[in-house]
């Protein structure tokens, strides 16, 4: 192999490398926006798990409470209750952790 040759193949494994770099930090781009794009999903189904669960177990405890003292409804609607206060103070809790999170990447 001449040095002509030689020249032309280093000249092709550094613009191979470069395009290689580009590409990986294109790819790693590409994952920290859809990970960031599916956070607000992942959260918000995290609430609305975390709601309904409340309500669901407020609506059970109520009901068993009915039918072991025969009050019906007045428990279950009270449990109901409960659960659904619960399930809010949950989500104002997942809010203050996300908007200190936010507050603290900021700073």
């Amino acid at each position: 192999m001449n040095s002509k040759e030689s020249k032309k193949l280093d000249n092709f494994e550094i613009k191979l490398s470069k395009a290689r770099l580009e590409r990986k930090d294109s790819e790693i781009w590409q994952l920290k926006k859809k990970s960031e794009t599916t956070a607000g999903l992942n959260l918000a189904f995290r609430i609305s798990i975390e709601l309904v669960s409340a309500l669901g177990i407020g609506f059970g405890i109520g009901w068993l409470l009915d039918q072991l003292f025969g009050s019906q409804p007045w428990l279950m609607l009270i449990f109901v209750l409960f659960g659904g206060a619960a399930g809010i103070l949950n989500v104002y809790r997942q809010a203050e952790n996300q908007n200190n999170l936010l507050n603290s990447k900021k700073s």
